[in-house]
């Protein structure tokens, strides 16, 4: 258990394994000594560290330098409902990934997409006329198009005179 103290990861296995008892218990209308919870402490522990090895020595024989799925379930590979679990976990994970890059693909080609309009609208030139002002904003006041060398835009200072 001199790993698991180590790196500080004892607590969480501890609040973990005191959290399962609890709910056990509870479920079968009994009580855990606190005894019985340090020895399941203690059982979890050293079976995570066993884990830990046999998933480095299969990573190793496999030439990975990297744990993966595949040698967990070979840790559990003898346990039906721990592999089934595993594998249950690694279709979850695949899962929330599918659904997280398809999020990031759909706002990426939304980014993409306004860029676009903004880059129409602001970098190409004026066709017949058109002006490179928004449809929806006033480009007169009063009616007439004025005189020469008169704008007849509202700039800000005549919309705050106006309010």
């Amino acid at each position: 258990m001199a790993a698991a103290t180590a790196d500080g990861s004892a607590a969480s296995i501890r609040y973990g394994v005191a959290k399962v008892v609890e709910e056990e218990a509870h479920a079968a209308g009994g009580t855990f000594a606190p005894s019985a919870l340090r020895a399941a402490h203690e059982v979890v522990s050293q079976f995570l560290l066993v884990c830990a090895d046999d998933c480095a020595a299969f990573s190793k024989h496999a030439k990975r330098q990297t744990i993966t799925h595949d040698d967990v379930e070979l840790v559990v590979r003898n346990s039906p409902s721990a592999l089934a679990a595993v594998r249950e976990a690694v279709e979850s994970s695949k899962k929330g990934r599918t659904e997280r890059a398809a999020k990031r693909k759909a706002a990426a080609g939304a980014a993409q997409a306004s860029a676009a309009v903004r880059r129409r609208g602001a970098g190409t030139p004026s066709s017949a006329g058109a002006s490179s002002v928004a449809p929806d904003t006033p480009r007169s006041f009063g009616g007439g198009a004025g005189e020469a060398g008169e704008s007849s835009e509202l700039d800000d200072a005549d919309l705050l005179a106006l309010v």
